[in-house]
């Protein structure tokens, strides 16, 4: 078990050099999925690793886990964060602030996402966000189900679970 933890540690950390500084969102993902990275890229200045449960395909996962960096974005407030994603969802997604501050050190919300099934998407999704501002990113973290809306039970877990990120930084 403490191997796991070590392995969800390293495997979920993204370590980012903002001029001589290091920054780091670390974030306690349930170890009960046993997850394994499936996907690791750096892309038009996006860093991302995505995750799905340990004993599942990536064909048909139940849940799937994604850690990512906009490297050098910067946001000074939650509207704009908000307009970001709100600016391309599709006519029928449902966006809803679950959680958020602007009091905080750092810029932070938690927020759903939900895709009917519809002409464009043969499968219902639905995804909740932590998303939070950086000195050298802004960070999206995420999970995705294949189900039309996000039932009270699912929020309220990944909510306490996004709540365990740590943003570092060493100068």
């Amino acid at each position: 078990m403490k191997l796991l933890l070590v392995f969800i540690f390293f495997v979920v950390q993204l370590n980012l050099k903002a001029q001589n500084n290091k920054e780091y969102i670390n974030i306690d993902w349930p170890p009960e999925y046993n997850w394994k990275v499936v996907d690791r890229k750096t892309e038009n200045n996006i860093k991302s690793i995505v995750i799905i449960p340990g004993s599942e395909t990536v064909k048909n996962p139940s849940i799937i886990g994604t850690i990512a960096a906009r490297m050098g974005a910067h946001f000074n407030n939650l509207a704009d964060i908000v307009k970001l994603y709100k600016d391309h969802l599709d006519t029928g997604t449902k966006f809803s602030i679950v959680e958020s501050s602007d009091s905080a050190s750092h810029l932070w919300i938690i927020f759903k996402v939900e895709t009917p099934k519809n002409d464009k998407y043969p499968e219902p999704e639905s995804d909740m966000y932590y998303v939070t501002q950086g000195e050298a990113a802004l960070y999206e973290n995420y999970v995705a189900i294949k189900k039309p809306s996000i039932s009270p039970e699912f929020e309220s877990k990944w909510v306490n679970v996004f709540k365990t990120a740590k943003l570092t930084i060493i100068k």
